[in-house]
């Protein structure tokens, strides 16, 4: 399955014919003009929110939010060591790198210098008292801003001085061009040099009512990216053919998209937006087309009905309708909130957000509002006719039908409740390296779990199945209660780090850890790793319908599994595929209401072909096929008049061999 595409592209960059994109998820790269892209995070940090890239031709340095510099040798494939620490409660705000010389800004004011590409730093915290905002080098110059601001150097930062802008805030972006220099402040004024940065004049011929955050030249032709935060502000990109003098706005109509990062390739340009991925456009014309495909932000969390899927991310929240082909945005749900928990009860959907409280649906999705729960939610279950929250302060619970939230009568200690569940009356909750705690009357009252049998950690998930329960403790592995929650032991087997979610599935027990996921059929006495689609993938959220296993990834966007593939045996020290690479099975729609179809598939040799359309919960709802067919490609229509609209997935039987399709009933 594939998941919604975009996200914050912070920072952009080219390299020979690929394309490098810096986003609050990661390193992505494209080498097909930005058609595809591909995660590149080896070794950088868990938190591998990237803020700035820079090449120097011979390494790509990476400005992560709070983990310090990290550098890359220029390869086709990135593997990230990290170059250089910073102080904690710092962060990186821009680097630029010139040969072997490398200069990184920090929030408090402080330069990172590297003359030797990275390999050895000094640091200059006396020259500048304020923030470092932008950074920019050409040939000898190097020019700065930090707080209300501009200096120039011409001796590799050993001296600066401090040239004069008039009327302004402070500059926040800096571009060197090969005649002239721009810089930008906050409020929308953008300025420009022709004496390498010694005099300045403002120019908006063209720009007025804009904020810019990005630039990028070609000789005599200058590109910048604008955002909108305020009334009356101008998104998009806008071009000038006078080196900065008059400006106009390129394909308003499809660019209105704030723009954080911009770059230029061959004869395109590459306009990096907010929440919306990546746009190019030729240079010699006006439309801009999306480019995001495979720049996944990472999947928080899943809920699957028979029509609509729902992914909570780092940005807001998505919904799709036709089986993932395509997404939309959920509306009133703004996409800087990050979605932390998705449930439904009943016909009304709940989204938790990290600071925006919890909203909810009552029309599958399609509009939201926004409840007077506690902003900062962590986790939401449902439990009878109550909605339980998890928080920063402790838990919630309303009524479905009256919407009102209140505070259970307990005090947390701590961070709040990262996990929780529910079982019949029992609810588990999980909390921040506080221990756990059971209720055994729907939420109303709550006591500590005996933790002797499981040390203090961050409890990442619970899962249950009848009167035994599982929890998933980050750092120290997963622990088993089989009276409720009563005493616990650990499952022992699994020598890995970074224990993530929980899944159940009939008597198979699925736990995510960083870059794979592993799954037991005797309660941890032997494990096995899940394989298939999930293989070497971060595993952000699972969700489960009868045998069907959902999984949300960090990079990767959405994957589906049946629990019968999971179980598919290992030859060789390798996972055994269950659908041959060779195998060829389509469904083709003829009109537009999916009534009248084509069900296609090839055999490389006469075989018994039994074709079952199932719901999202595996039950097989329809048999379409069940007759012998001879080698080649075979052609049978079926009317789809039998199955209601919704999520299906079709399986093929030929002989010991099974492939699957995904498809979508349109009502």
């Amino acid at each position: 399955m594939n998941g919604p595409n975009g996200g914050s592209i912070k920072a952009l960059i080219t390299v020979g014919n690929r394309i490098l994109a810096g986003t609050d998820n990661g390193l992505f790269i494209s080498s097909d003009t930005g058609s595809n892209w591909k995660p590149a995070n080896a070794y950088l940090p868990d938190d591998n929110r990237l803020e700035t890239l820079t090449t120097n031709g011979e390494y790509i340095f990476a400005g992560t939010l709070r983990n310090g510099i990290y550098r890359t040798a220029l390869s086709d494939s990135c593997t990230w060591v990290n170059a250089a620490e910073i102080y904690p409660d710092d962060f990186i705000t821009c680097i630029t790198a010139l040969g072997s010389r490398v200069f990184a800004g920090m929030s408090s004011g402080k330069l990172f210098i590297s003359n030797n590409n990275g390999a050895n730093w000094s640091v200059n915290d006396s020259s500048f008292s304020n923030p470092v905002h932008s950074i920019a080098m050409r040939d000898s110059i190097i020019l700065l801003s930090a707080g209300t601001g501009l200096f120039i150097s011409t001796d590799s930062g050993v001296t600066w001085k401090n040239p004069q802008i008039e009327n302004t805030s402070g500059i926040f972006s800096l571009h060197l061009g090969d005649s002239v220099f721009f810089a930008a402040d906050s409020i929308g004024k953008i300025f420009r040099s022709t004496d390498n940065g010694y005099s300045w004049t403002q120019e908006i011929k063209g720009l007025d009512n804009t904020r810019i955050k990005a630039f990028a030249t070609e000789g005599s032709t200058a590109y910048c990216g604008s955002s909108s935060y305020s009334p009356g502000e101008i998104p998009g990109v806008f071009k000038s053919t006078d080196r900065g003098e008059n400006w106009t706005r390129i394909d308003s109509a499809s660019m209105d998209k704030n723009i954080l990062s911009l770059a230029l390739s061959g004869e395109r340009i590459i306009a990096g937006t907010e929440y919306e991925g990546v746009f190019l456009k030729p240079v010699s014309e006006n439309v801009w087309t999306g480019n995001s495909k495979g720049l996944c932000p990472a999947i928080s969390c899943l809920y699957v009905t028979n029509c609509e899927l729902l992914a909570g991310t780092e940005h807001g929240l998505f919904i799709s309708t036709d089986g993932c082909k395509t997404w939309k945005r959920a509306g009133f749900i703004t996409p800087d909130l990050k979605i932390t928990a998705l449930t439904r009860c009943n016909s009304t959907f709940f989204a938790g957000t990290e600071a925006g409280g919890i909203f909810s649906s009552i029309d599958n999705g399609e509009t939201w509002r926004k409840t007077d729960a506690f902003d900062s939610t962590f986790c939401i279950a449902v439990n009878g006719s109550f909605i339980l929250a998890g928080n920063t302060r402790g838990i919630q619970q309303c009524r479905v039908d009256d919407s009102v939230w209140t505070w259970v009568n307990q005090e947390f200690p701590g961070n709040g409740i990262l996990s929780i569940t529910a079982h019949d009356s029992i609810v588990f909750a999980g909390g921040h390296n506080t221990g756990a705690f059971r209720s055994i009357d729907y939420g109303k009252t709550w006591s500590v779990i005996d933790t002797t049998g499981f040390p203090a950690s961050l409890i990442t998930s619970f899962a249950t199945c009848g009167d035994t329960v599982f929890a998933s403790l980050r750092s120290k592995g997963v622990y088993r209660s089989t009276d409720n929650g009563m005493s616990w032991s650990k499952l022992e087997g699994l020598s890995c780090s970074n224990f993530g979610n929980l899944a159940i599935i009939k008597n198979t027990l699925i736990v995510s850890t960083y870059g794979n996921t592993y799954f037991t059929n005797d309660y941890g006495s032997t494990w096995q790793g899940a394989g298939l689609c999930l293989e070497n993938k971060s595993v952000c959220s699972f969700f489960t319908a009868g045998s069907q296993l959902y999984a949300g990834t960090e990079f990767n966007g959405i994957w589906h599994c049946s629990v019968s593939d999971l179980l598919v045996p290992v030859i060789r020290g390798q996972r055994q595929r269950a659908i041959p690479q060779s195998t060829d099975f389509k469904i083709r729609f003829i009109g537009t209401k999916n009534i009248e179809t084509t069900l296609e598939f090839t055999l490389s040799e006469p075989a018994q072909v039994r074709i079952d359309i199932c719901d999202i919960s595996g039950r097989v709802t329809v048999s379409a096929v069940n007759d012998y067919f001879n080698t080649g490609t075979n052609r049978i229509k079926w009317n789809t008049l039998d199955i209601a609209p919704g999520f299906y997935v079709a399986k093929m039987h030929a002989g010991t061999n099974l492939s699957v399709v995904n498809f979508v009933k349109t009502r």
